[in-house]
């Protein structure tokens, strides 16, 4: 899932949001014609360690965005891709997680 179909991930239907479905037999996503590329209604599986992920939420907090950062909440706002992106990126840094040997070679050499 890339990260703008995470952010619009959602516990509940909205016009072109993906929907999380964890009621039937199988956990599912469901995706709107008008979010998919290829124009069509479609439900996919979820792999179990997502489903067992989300099951984590309690049933009264599946409302609204499936990922939700507090200070976005408080103000109703959408969260922007590059922002959430930047902040990702932050945090990745801070825990000193590598993602490209060249960034290794460069902390080596530092």
């Amino acid at each position: 899932m890339r990260l703008g179909e995470s952010l619009n991930l959602r516990w509940d239907a909205e016009p072109g949001a993906l929907v999380v479905e964890l009621d039937g037999r199988r956990p599912m996503l469901r995706i709107p014609a008008e979010s998919e590329k290829g124009c069509q209604d479609r439900l996919l599986p979820i792999a179990p360690e997502f489903a067992a992920f989300l099951d984590g939420t309690p049933a009264a907090e599946r409302v609204g965005g499936v990922f939700k950062l507090a200070g976005m909440r408080r103000v109703g706002l959408r969260m922007h891709v590059d922002w959430v992106s930047c902040i990702i990126c932050r945090i990745r840094r801070k825990a000193g997680v590598i993602v490209d040997q060249r960034e290794r070679r460069l902390i080596v050499d530092a």
